[in-house]
C-alpha cells in the first residue's frame, strides 16, 4: 500500500469497494476514510477486527461497536466507558465470549 497514491487512500468510493474485499485495508486508509461511518461499518461487518482501524470517534459509535462485538466479544476492552456500561453492548459481548464480562462496567458486573 505504500505505492498506492493518496488519491485512492482518500477516495470514498474506492475504499468502500476495497473494504468489501479486504476489511483490514482500513489500516492504510486516510484519516478521513477511517472516520467515514458508511465505510467503517461495512468493514466491521465484514471483519470485526477492522474496528481497530476506525477513528476514535467511530470506535465509540454504538452501531460500529455493536457490529464489532458481534464478531468478537473481547473487543469490549477497546470501547468507551459509556459503552462498557451499555447493557445491550455488554450482553452481546458476553454472549459472544463469556470472558468479555471482565471489561464491563462495575455497575453491570454487579447486576
Amino acid at each position: 500500500w505504500k505505492y498506492v497514491s493518496k488519491h485512492f487512500k482518500n477516495d470514498s468510493e474506492f475504499m468502500f469497494l476495497a473494504v468489501s474485499v479486504w476489511p483490514s485495508i482500513l489500516l492504510y486508509a486516510s484519516k478521513k476514510i477511517q472516520n467515514n461511518y458508511k465505510i467503517v461499518l461495512k468493514a466491521v461487518k465484514q471483519n470485526g477486527h477492522a474496528f481497530h482501524y476506525a477513528s476514535i470517534n467511530l470506535r465509540n459509535n454504538y452501531d460500529i461497536v455493536y457490529e464489532a462485538i458481534k464478531y468478537n466479544g473481547l473487543l469490549l476492552f477497546s470501547v468507551s466507558k459509556e459503552l462498557q456500561n451499555n447493557y445491550d453492548i455488554v450482553y452481546l459481548a458476553v454472549q459472544n465470549d463469556s470472558n468479555a464480562i471482565q471489561y464491563a462496567s462495575d455497575e453491570l458486573k454487579n447486576n
